[in-house]
């Protein structure tokens, strides 16, 4: 028996009224050998046999062992492909810097807090400039109450150790910069941090979070991002931007209607935002009718295709291993 095995469903040159289905069953030593093999089948029946995208199905039950493997290298062979599936937000830009943010708050504008908002290219899109900044915390290990303090850095890098006192016309230059650097990202953080631990309860700790990210103008860099992925031929990376601030702003309103009147800690909202931005699925619909469908046997609604990969037939998978559920765990019963 192989580790990873996949059927694939040939159809037949008969007419339609005679049509039978052939079925032909192979083995890979892995998942990437596995899809790699269906990426240049796919080729094969596209380039060759003359089959457009949209009569192709790969379809597997365990998306999230298969998914990052096809949409990587699928997109390296150049084939277009829908993938049916509900993707998490958690590593969006925009959800990455509420966490972020958050993180710097209540843990006191420690360095990896600080960058990881950085990163995400809401604060600031000067990358270069951004850099030079991070390598400058980093040399010096600026992080905690230096950033807050509104003191000026004066500390001047110099490359070795030999090196003379530097001119101060550069060393003004430098600093100047950095600290326009610094000012671009502290004072955004500082507002927050000041309405955050300002807060009386949920609803106002809420809202100094909406008021950051409308402050850092969000939903307009997001509607841009969409614009920019369309543009660029990528009409699903382009749904996801668009549709991503509608989800959070529902969910700050489920939070606000369960919790409005409480008073919690920072640590407490930190855990409560990131259960609710853990359970947010957003769904896509195909953005492009000429597209290989990857979908989902329990979960997707094929239309008539001429060929079909079904991946990942391993024993307990295909047909599936009932699990026993239920609301009590075994220890609970015994308690």
């Amino acid at each position: 028996p192989a580790y990873m095995s996949g059927i694939e469903l040939l159809p037949s040159t008969r007419s339609r009224l005679q049509d039978t289905s052939q079925v032909k069953i192979s083995a890979a030593v892995h998942p990437r050998a596995e899809i790699e093999s269906v990426a240049r089948q796919i080729l094969k029946l596209t380039q060759e046999n003359g089959l457009r995208s949209r009569d192709i199905a790969v379809v597997t039950r365990n998306i999230d062992t298969y998914g990052a493997l096809i949409e990587t290298t699928f997109t390296d062979h150049g084939i277009p492909f829908f993938m049916d599936y509900k993707k998490n937000i958690l590593h969006h830009p925009a959800v990455e810097l509420i966490r972020s943010a958050l993180e710097v708050v209540i843990h006191h504008w420690r360095y990896d807090a600080i960058f990881r908002c950085v990163k995400t290219d809401l604060i600031s899109t000067d990358r270069h400039l951004m850099d030079e900044l991070e390598n400058y915390v980093l040399a010096f290990g600026l992080e905690g109450s230096r950033w807050t303090d509104n003191k000026r850095w004066e500390y001047v890098l110099r490359t070795s150790l030999d090196e003379e006192e530097p001119a101060v016309g550069a060393n003004e230059t430098q600093l100047e910069r950095i600290h326009q650097a610094r000012m671009k990202v502290a004072a955004p953080l500082q507002q927050f941090e000041q309405a955050f631990l300002q807060a009386r309860n949920v609803r106002e700790q809420v809202t100094a979070l909406y008021h950051l990210l409308e402050m850092l103008h969000v939903p307009q860099k997001l509607v841009a991002w969409s614009e920019a992925a369309l543009a660029a031929g990528q009409p699903e990376k382009a749904k996801e931007h668009s549709g991503i601030w509608n989800r959070l702003i529902a969910l700050f309103d489920q939070i606000v209607e369960m919790l409005g009147s409480e008073t919690i800690s920072g640590e407490q909202f930190s855990a409560i935002l990131d259960a609710g931005l853990n359970s947010v699925k957003l769904g896509l619909v195909p953005p492009s009718v000429d597209q290989v469908l990857v979908g989902i046997l329990d979960r997707t609604r094929f239309g008539p295709v001429r060929h079909a990969f079904v991946i990942g037939v391993n024993d307990g998978v295909i047909p599936a291993q009932l699990t026993e559920g239920g609301i009590l765990s075994e220890a609970e019963r015994e308690e």
